[in-house]
């Protein structure tokens, strides 16, 4: 989800991400890697005890984290973005996503994020 308004397709995009995910706080410990069609991202909180905003960050190499996803294209991507779980089963039957690892952070971090997500579309 990328915030409208603000100058967002003028600005870098995880740091629009990230100035909309900093009034958000979440479960602490979230640890999630993912490939984007070869571009290498780590979406963190904290790892102390109370609840924090996400961060995602750009990496140069791939690291894995508890959870770690795959997309083959930017095209699956957008697909994900709206889609329910049959979608969600068919990329996966099509190798064009992989999830590997903690499925239980991205359930969690979905029902956390799902409250806010009009907010975060403005």
């Amino acid at each position: 989800l990328v915030p409208r308004g603000l100058g967002a397709a003028m600005a870098d995009p995880v740091a629009v991400l990230n100035q909309a995910l900093a009034s958000i706080p979440v479960a602490a410990g979230y640890d999630i890697s993912a490939d984007v069609a070869g571009c290498y991202y780590v979406v963190t909180s904290s790892d102390g005890e109370t609840a924090s905003p996400l961060r995602i960050d750009v990496c140069s190499t791939c690291r894995q984290g508890r959870t770690h996803v795959v997309v083959d294209s930017a095209q699956t991507l957008q697909k994900l973005a709206g889609a329910g779980q049959a979608t969600v089963f068919q990329l996966v039957a099509a190798r064009r996503l992989r999830i590997e690892g903690d499925m239980g952070q991205l359930q969690a971090l979905k029902s956390e994020l799902e409250p806010h997500k009009q907010a975060m579309e403005r």
